[in-house]
């Protein structure tokens, strides 16, 4: 018995040894074949600049991937993968109608009659050349744009000479930037630190609208009563929705309820502007610090024309707010319905330029005539800053009309539009579609050439995930990227049991049997 034990256990050994050298061989020659695939499709992705002249070389050749170009006019056609690889507020406008307008019984008319408000200068007088002193300072010029989802990819700041038309405008600093990428399409002095008067209140109705419930009402305080500037004249004790109030702000542009939204969302002025500075911060803008939710000139509190224009972007991103900032006319009332105040929108834009849809007027003798406007056409998005601009309504027409004559939004493609097929490695399927999810598109100077670039492996090795992301399609102006689309599995492949991978599913279960014996 014991002969038969020792013969048995000398019989197991010689099999597991047998066998871990059967391993060793498979391993090795599996190891020899992937290593000659590799070799192969370096081989074929490392074409030189010479044999390939004017391509573009992809940053994944070295992980297998290679660069598909095809022009933008003739794509590859669906169902094909070609590789090809190579080197890659405003003093001078009565905004208030007529006197009719008032006549119904209770309703109260908001003027701007205090000194230091928004679009009512008081007898200040601007400086020869038309602005007003200010002690804005250059800043690092760091730029800083808003980056948005969805189809459009923000893109690096553009050349844009070429296709820009001359524009002068008569601003100490301008911008105008595409709502959809965040990119600038027009500058003048974006990243000087200056005073933005009441244009500050884009910043605290966002604010307000993203901490508090519209219908929340508000006990108007003593501090909220009697500030300077443009006012609705709130009552100390009346009560009135924070909805109500945010449409005094925007539309009047009253500084009574900007005080009053301050203490009804931050607890105090303070409080709030807290959470005024917290947002800016949020938004990644590093050149602008509030002091005030209303804008009077204060100590601190600054902007840039770039850093306005992202801010007026993300504000129009929220529908509440874009609704408030396009509305013309408006009638508010308190709760008791014994006040009612008529609202008219300083905005000249929204009356006199087609496409409007807001944003902001604002002055004080510090900042000078300080504007942002935004239009809408054919889906571009434009958005225009002056700041300290004695000409702000003319400057805006012909920034926003440039901006439209230069720039179109290019449709890149629809959703599911680009459609590849990959062979597919190690399932029991030989092939793998690949396709785009969403639709997408960018804003481009007219004319400009687009081309697009495919990034995709030769083949891939199952198993694959059912939305994994398996490449790209890249969109080139000249040089610079402005888009990428990814493109992703649209089913999944379960890796076969068969051949190599089955040998060593097999073999393992055999060891294991082998190594769990007792006798």
């Amino acid at each position: 018995m014991r002969k038969s034990s020792s013969g048995a256990r000398a019989g197991r050994f010689f099999t597991l040894l047998l066998a871990l050298c059967v391993l060793g061989a498979a391993v090795l020659t599996y190891a020899l074949v992937s290593l000659c695939a590799a070799l192969m499709v370096g081989a074929a992705g490392s074409v030189s600049e010479a044999s390939a002249p004017g391509a573009v070389i992809s940053d994944s050749v070295s992980d297998g991937y290679v660069a598909a170009m095809a022009s933008i006019g003739s794509p590859p056609r669906i169902g094909e993968a070609v590789f090809v690889s190579g080197s890659p507020d405003d003093a001078d406008e009565t905004a208030f109608g007529n006197a009719s307008d008032n006549a119904a019984s209770g309703e109260e008319r908001s003027d701007n009659k205090n000194g230091s408000g928004d679009n009512d200068r008081s007898g200040e007088k601007a400086e020869p050349d038309g602005r007003a002193a200010s002690d804005g300072k250059d800043a690092s010029g760091k730029s800083v744009g808003a980056e948005r989802s969805g189809g459009y990819v923000p893109v690096s700041r553009a050349e844009t000479a070429e296709y820009f038309p001359a524009v002068s405008v008569g601003a100490h600093s301008a911008a105008l930037m595409c709502a959809e990428s965040g990119e600038l399409l027009y500058e003048l002095s974006p990243d000087e630190l200056r005073p933005m008067a009441s244009t500050t209140k884009i910043m605290t109705a966002l604010v307000a609208i993203e901490n508090a419930s519209l219908d929340t009402v508000a006990t108007v305080s003593p501090d909220a009563v009697g500030i300077i500037g443009s006012s609705v004249y709130l009552r100390e004790g009346e009560q009135i929705k924070l909805e109500s109030l945010l449409y005094a702000l925007l539309l009047e542009s009253a500084n009574d309820a900007a005080t009053q939204i301050a203490i009804t969302v931050g607890g105090d002025e303070a409080g709030f502007v807290a959470m005024m500075n917290e947002k800016a911060k949020q938004l990644g803008l590093s050149h602008t610090h509030f002091s005030n939710p209303h804008g009077l000139d204060s100590d601190g509190h600054y902007t840039t024309a770039r850093e306005l224009a992202a801010i007026a972007a993300a504000a129009l991103e929220n529908e509440t707010f874009a609704e408030m900032a396009g509305t013309y006319k408006k009638v508010i009332s308190t709760e008791d319905g014994s006040i009612s105040r008529l609202l008219v929108n300083h905005n000249r834009m929204l009356r006199s330029y087609d496409g409007a849809i807001g944003v902001k007027t604002g002055y004080t003798s510090g900042a000078g005539r300080c504007l942002v406007s935004a239009a809408r056409r054919d889906g571009v998005t434009l958005i225009a800053v002056t700041l300290d601009d004695h000409r702000d309504w003319a400057d805006h027409t012909a920034m926003l009309d440039a901006g439209f004559a230069a720039y179109s939004e290019r449709i890149l493609c629809g959703a599911g539009e680009l459609t590849y097929t990959l062979p597919l490695e190690g399932a029991e399927e030989n092939s793998l579609t690949v396709s785009n999810g969403d639709s997408a598109a960018v804003v481009l100077p007219r004319g400009a050439e687009l081309r697009q670039v495919v990034e995709l492996p030769r083949f891939v090795f199952a198993p694959v995930r059912s939305g994994q992301t398996l490449g790209a399609v890249h969109y080139y102006v000249g040089e610079r990227e402005v888009a990428s689309v990814p493109l992703f599995a649209q089913q999944s492949a379960e890796e076969k049991q068969s051949g190599i991978s089955g040998f060593f599913a097999s073999l393992g279960s055999r060891i294991s049997a082998l190594l769990g014996c007792d006798e």
